[in-house]
């Protein structure tokens, strides 16, 4: 997915937990621009995911999450919807749609 946003145009940092998400957010926040949002995988029973919504929720209301899924009617992508997330993509992705769709909620990188 970082290719993906990189071709479109956005810098991309892939994050392996939430947490290091959380930490580089920080991170950023205090030494160059801010991120404009972020994409992530929600999976059923994936630890954490919960927890990192409400703690972007509480810190960053307003940065765009985008959640990625594997079917929309996964309890994952309604629970991070209702958690916060401004909306989800589900696979398979194709580069067009993908792009529209990231371009429709993070800040266009031109």
């Amino acid at each position: 997915m970082c290719n993906w946003l990189r071709v479109i145009g956005f810098e991309a940092v892939g994050e392996n937990t939430g947490q290091s998400g959380l930490s580089h957010l920080a991170l950023r926040e205090r030494t160059t621009k801010p991120i404009d949002g972020i994409l992530m995988n929600v999976n059923p029973g994936t630890y954490g995911t919960r927890e990192l919504l409400r703690e972007l929720q509480k810190t960053h209301p307003l940065l765009p999450v985008v959640v990625m899924g594997e079917s929309r009617r996964s309890e994952a992508i309604s629970e991070a919807l209702e958690l916060g997330a401004s909306g989800y993509l589900l696979p398979p992705f194709d580069p067009d749609a993908f792009k529209s769709k990231c371009l429709v909620f993070f800040r266009n990188p031109n």
